[in-house]
């Protein structure tokens, strides 16, 4: 589905994981300065800090294996948001409920901007924005029907089977991954039992060719909007008219 204009924020709010990544070359492994950083930044009265099962793997492991170069190794608990560090990786992510853009993009810019004055990143490889959504729907056939889509196996169309679909879309300068899952239960924070429903995840991803820092850093606040932007409207693309409208559409 398009749409002409999106909304600000909807009545019944999807999302259950909001997380932006930034990823770099770094002289000095991150995790093991930026946490100081932080606390130092923030106070040590505003920031619970925990180790990450990654933290446990040796440090030549983790730089030879391309799964785990940017894996988080330590988590900081701030206000309403977690940031995650790995030795070449800062990810800015929302506790639930999701707090909203206009609290979510100063919170990405004021770590990065924390990031950037330790002068430990030297170039820039990529940017990424992730929205998982569940839409809630008990039936499986509700759930199907909830999408814009036709899944087709031989003669049989997809109508209430359980499903995986992942699929990688290059729109401009991103990719983006798509993967819907149908059949999902999720225990969500600040929701009474398990949840039933399809989830839609949306990662927008922007690969950089070692772009100077100090030339990203003024491109951030715009690139963020822009992708920001797009993966919102990625998730929409994938409602129908009548779903989009179910979850009450709020406008300027």
């Amino acid at each position: 589905m398009e749409i002409s204009k999106l909304p600000v924020k909807l009545g019944k709010e999807p999302l259950v994981e909001a997380v932006f990544e930034l990823r770099f070359e770094a002289a000095t492994p991150a995790s093991t300065l930026l946490p100081g950083v932080f606390f130092g930044a923030f106070g040590p009265s505003s920031i619970a800090m925990s180790r990450l099962p990654g933290a446990d793997l040796p440090a030549q492991l983790r730089a030879m294996d391309p799964n785990l170069q940017f894996a988080p190794l330590v988590r900081l608990d701030w206000q309403e948001f977690m940031i995650l560090i790995g030795d070449q990786s800062v990810a800015v992510a929302c506790k639930l409920p999701y707090p909203g853009w206009a609290k979510f993009q100063p919170a990405i810019m004021k770590v990065f901007e924390i990031a950037a004055g330790t002068g430990l990143v030297q170039s820039m490889s990529r940017y990424s924005m992730k929205y998982v959504n569940l839409v809630r729907k008990d039936s499986v056939s509700d759930q199907v029907a909830s999408l814009d889509w036709e899944v087709r196996l031989g003669k049989h169309r997809l109508e209430a089977e359980s499903a995986v679909l992942r699929v990688e879309l290059v729109k401009g300068d991103l990719v983006q991954a798509v993967q819907i899952l149908t059949a999902a239960q999720a225990q969500v924070n600040g929701a009474e039992g398990t949840q039933k429903g399809i989830v839609v995840d949306v990662d927008s991803i922007c690969n950089l060719s070692n772009r100077d820092f100090s030339v990203f850093a003024k491109e951030l606040p715009e690139r963020l909007e822009t992708i920001h932007q797009a993966t919102k409207a990625m998730f929409f693309e994938c409602l129908t008219p009548a779903m989009f409208e179910e979850l009450e559409p709020i406008y300027d």
